[in-house]
């Protein structure tokens, strides 16, 4: 049998617009990324456990049912460079199998995250002319380089 229970699991962010302001939840890795006339005003930061507050938070709702195990992954620097860099797996004790998952947050997976989703206000008016939304999975941002903005704005041209 497999070490880890294969339960299935999402991550997903939604984004509401409306005339004066777009509103944004994200629950896991998956990258929101808000643009108004080209520049990033926006950025989730993302439920992995390399981060701070997600650790916070995983003490807090999952106490002791939970450990880090130390992991890596390939990241882009520039056009012709890459480096690996720390990319640690969150290791949820649940019934006789581990769920072991890189977000530290998730929809599913016997429900042993907890979620608490990510919320922002982003305000804008009518004289923003160009108001850009990327959504995109860590698949895609593993593979855009360490300063994407100028990369991501130059899609929108």
């Amino acid at each position: 049998g497999k070490p880890y229970d294969a339960a299935m699991g999402a991550v997903g962010s939604i984004v509401r617009i409306y005339r004066d302001r777009i509103e944004t939840f994200s629950v896991g890795d998956t990258a929101t990324l808000i643009f108004l006339d080209g520049s990033l005003v926006y950025k989730n930061v993302g439920h992995c456990s390399n981060v701070s507050s997600e650790l916070e938070r995983l003490r807090e709702t999952v106490g002791g049912g939970f450990y880090i195990e130390s992991s890596t992954k390939p990241a882009i620097i520039d056009d012709t460079k890459i480096t690996i860099v720390s990319s640690p797996y969150t290791i949820f004790r649940h019934s006789s199998k581990p769920v072991k998952l890189s977000p530290s947050q998730s929809f599913g997976h016997h429900g042993v995250t907890g979620y608490r989703p990510e919320v922002a206000t982003i305000a804008y008016s009518a004289g923003d002319q160009h108001v850009h939304i990327v959504v995109a999975t860590d698949g895609l941002m593993d593979m855009v380089s360490t300063d994407y903005a100028p990369d991501l704005g130059a899609l929108f041209g």
